[in-house]
């Protein structure tokens, strides 16, 4: 494998090509010309003059497949394409067109290979390794090899099953990664904060998330020390088990590879299935889709990584407690591509649906972006959720936006939405470009005036006109909801609140938006669940210049292509249209995400460890 060079980088992400042949090794289809080329059989990698990355198993062809995008292009040759006795071989293999040149036994030119994709090009590869060959075909079989990840040494193995033999085809462990498929681990943790009331704490995010970067490396064999990152790319293996999260954003249930899909709408990538949340007794479902690009870079042999992510959480009022996003139900495996279960409520009720990812809130179930939600969104919410395996913080300054509810007026918050473009979150005045008291100022909320300066909070200043409020979009802000006002940390944890002093709040462990009574099992319905009384959540800045709402990241060296981490990252979050939503989360207000995750390299286009 080698490093992907800068010229295959565009504006849309590097492009991600993977080329294999596969052969069977028959005499009478081996290369033997007069230039003198009879390579052994092996395997080949090289690049393209566009920056793909090509795999090429040598024998006798039997198929022949380019991975492009994160789809794939070819298959087999039926019959096997010969090759010349000057060591050239070139045909179409399932609309796949190729012309290949053998030098010698260890490199072959790759003169073209086209599927009318920007991934076509030309290049060259060498040999790297050869396959040992376990198997040999009786009673007149020809077997067809599948390639598969597996292994760690970079070495194709060969496992026969019957008379078909099976090549296990693994990253090079010597060569630097082109890209990397990173995975929300989801599960049971409680691992999303949102708002200052403490009611959007704790909440469990939704599995199955999955993004797919490029990576360009320093070097192209290790170590390869910090690598740059860019894309999204489409992922690999998708709807083989792994979610295709590219969408039209004009309807999700739309697949799309470009925005001549979509009718009218644009050809997007989304963070994960829809993801139901509920805060105080007010339900929504959010669709994140990734807004621009990604960047960052990567450290292949630390772990370490530090990225830059936009998102545009799409949120939508759901009527529904219980079930915030329509679910998927009767579905068999999730992202298989096969639509054998049903939208359950929605704009798609009813409708054909696979699962894309599950929440450990039973009664949310599974959902899809095939099934979309009822109505209009209440809130496009630009969520800067850049972020890093270290440690990310907001720190209250003299230069935070003032408090604006009661007592808090004196105290300074972390976040508010921008006078001057009310759709904007902000820390400081300086996020919305400059202007004293543009993060957080008030406004003529209507009137003939709406949305001019005004002083004074209330009914009643002269700026807005009689009976004409002056405020803020969204709920007023505070620190905390506290019945102290103080918000002091959880024993043991330096960065997670409670409010010690109350309100204290009667809810099921599990599926946390039941209210219950303790001795009444009826009020916690779901498998092991049971009643418990907290106290509340909180951010433990209490609104004091100097103080951080701190979140903490982690980062481990890879295991044969695979690293785990935690994605740590805070940010501030606009209210929405609803002022039930913003009430009961606390809107606008900071967030903070602690998300476990795991990253396998990507590697001559095949994913480390199999997924």
């Amino acid at each position: 494998m080698r490093v992907l060079r800068s010229r295959g980088i565009r504006a849309a992400g590097l492009m991600a090509l993977a080329l294999a042949v596969a052969h069977c090794g028959d005499s009478d289809v081996n290369v033997i010309g007069d230039n003198g080329a009879d390579p052994d059989p092996g395997t080949f990698v090289g690049t393209t003059n566009n920056g793909g990355v090509i795999t090429i198993l040598v024998g006798s062809i039997e198929s022949i497949t380019m991975l492009c995008n994160g789809q794939t292009f070819g298959g087999s040759c039926n019959p096997a394409v010969p090759i010349s006795d000057d060591g050239n071989v070139s045909g179409t293999c399932n609309g796949l067109a190729f012309d290949l040149t053998f030098i010698n036994n260890n490199q072959v030119d790759i003169n073209d290979v086209s599927a009318n994709t920007s991934c076509d090009g030309s290049g060259s590869a060498s040999r790297t390794d050869e396959p040992e060959r376990t198997s040999t075909p009786t009673d007149g079989d020809t077997p067809t090899p599948t390639v598969t990840p597996g292994g760690t040494d970079g070495s194709p193995e060969v496992t026969p099953t019957g008379a078909t033999p099976t090549v296990v085809q693994s990253p090079d462990a010597s060569a630097c990664p082109e890209a990397a498929r990173v995975e929300g681990i989801a599960g049971d943790a409680r691992v999303l904060d949102a708002g200052w009331t403490g009611f959007g704490h704790n909440a469990r995010v939704i599995s199955d998330g999955v993004l797919t970067v490029n990576l360009s490396c320093g070097s192209e064999t290790r170590p390869c020390g910090e690598c740059q990152v860019s894309g999204p790319i489409a992922n690999p293996n998708k709807d083989q088990g792994t979610i295709d999260n590219q969408r039209c954003s004009n309807d999700t249930s739309i697949k799309c590879t470009s925005s001549a899909d979509c009718g009218g709408g644009s050809c997007r990538f989304y963070f994960g299935a829809p993801l139901p949340l509920e805060a105080g007794g007010t339900a929504t479902c959010v669709i994140n889709e990734i807004s621009g690009g990604v960047s960052g870079t990567a450290n292949v042999e630390t772990g370490e990584f530090a990225s830059n992510v936009l998102l545009t959480s799409r949120v939508f009022l759901s009527p529904n407690v219980a079930e915030p996003c329509p679910r998927c139900n009767g579905d068999g495996a999730s992202n298989d591509g096969q639509r054998d279960g049903t939208c359950s409520a929605g704009l798609r009720s009813g409708m054909p649906c696979d699962v894309n990812g599950t929440t450990a809130v039973p009664s949310f179930g599974s959902t899809s972006l095939d099934c979309l939600p009822m109505g209009s969104p209440i809130a496009d919410l630009p969520i800067d959720l850049s972020g890093s395996s270290g440690i990310e913080s907001l720190v209250i300054s003299e230069d935070s936006p003032n408090c604006q509810l009661g007592a808090a007026s004196s105290l300074h918050c972390p976040c508010a939405v921008c006078r001057n473009n009310t759709s904007l979150p902000c820390k400081t005045d300086a996020d919305c470009g400059g202007g004293a008291g543009t993060c957080g100022g008030l406004l003529c909320l209507g009137g003939a005036n709406n949305g001019d300066p005004c002083p004074t909070l209330g009914v009643g200043d002269p700026a807005c006109g009689d009976g004409v409020p002056c405020g803020v979009p969204g709920q007023p802000t505070q620190p905390n909801n506290c019945t102290n006002a103080n918000c002091t940390p959880i024993s043991g944890s330096t960065r997670e609140g409670q409010c010690a002093m109350g309100p204290f709040d009667n809810h099921c462990e599990i599926e946390t938006f039941r209210g219950c009574s303790f001795g009444n099992p009826a009020n916690c319905p779901a498998p092991g669940d049971t009643c418990i009384s907290e106290a509340r959540p909180c951010f433990l800045d209490n609104g004091v210049v100097g103080s951080e709402i701190v979140a903490q990241g982690d980062a481990n060296p890879p295991v044969n292509g695979v690293s785990t981490g935690i994605f740590a990252t805070t940010f501030c979050i606009a209210n929405t249209s609803a002022s039930a939503v913003n009430l009961a989360a606390g809107l606008p207000g900071a967030g903070r995400v602690e998300l476990p995750i795991e990253s396998r390299e990507i590697v001559g286009g095949v994913v480390a460890g199999g997924s």
